[in-house]
């Protein structure tokens, strides 16, 4: 397992479409159907950066 930074990842989904898509469907299903703390987090992460929130409403 590799521990990426968030500021990392922000900056790579600034820069590619399919990479800011790919992460914010993983944090939308994290926010679905995490763990509670993983739920936790990815509400947290979705709600405070305006990036993801075109893609946090695409799973059913």
């Amino acid at each position: 397992m590799v521990y990426i930074a968030t500021a990392d990842l922000l900056r790579l989904a600034e820069k590619d479409e399919a990479v800011r898509t790919a992460m914010a469907l993983y944090l939308a299903e994290k926010a679905k159907n995490g763990t509670p703390r993983q739920r936790e987090i990815a509400e947290k992460i979705l709600k405070r950066i305006p990036l993801f929130s075109t893609y946090a409403f695409l799973l059913p």
